[in-house]
């Protein structure tokens, strides 16, 4: 079987949400993206996406509740739509591991595809809304 050639997902400056923790986590989730990439492009099976998803799903449920934390903390007025969109998130997500874990035809560069995809236009789209919030805030 030819490899393909891996489809990456890369931290970018424009990902920067001013908030340095969140930063970082985004950072993390994007490398495990880019490592689901990798991990189709080597053709290295269910087991390893399995593997990777399921990793990248318990840290997403970590930043996820970091961030949600914070954003009550300091009273950002859009918290409940953003609950919202990260659950729906959540529930995407569950839905390709059940799939993977039931060893169903799951379209592993249609699953990258949509991790990347959606994980980038929610940090450029809904979490830069808050960063004005918690930047005047007086966090970093």
């Amino acid at each position: 079987m030819s490899r393909m050639e891996a489809p990456h997902f890369v931290w970018k400056d424009e990902y920067s949400v001013g908030v340095r923790a969140f930063d970082l986590q985004h950072a993390k989730l994007i490398a495990a993206i880019d490592e689901l990439g990798v991990a189709i492009a080597e053709a290295r099976g269910y087991r390893a996406m399995r593997s990777i998803l399921a990793a990248l799903a318990a840290y997403t449920e970590e930043h996820f509740s970091t961030e949600e934390r914070i954003l009550q903390r300091y009273s950002y007025p859009d918290v409940a739509h953003h609950l919202t969109l990260h659950r729906g998130f959540t529930q995407s997500v569950a839905r390709y591991s059940a799939d993977l874990q039931a060893s169903r035809a799951v379209l592993s560069v249609a699953v990258f595809r949509f991790l990347k995809n959606w994980l980038e236009g929610h940090i450029l789209t809904a979490d830069m809304q808050y960063r004005p919030h918690l930047n005047g805030s007086g966090l970093r």
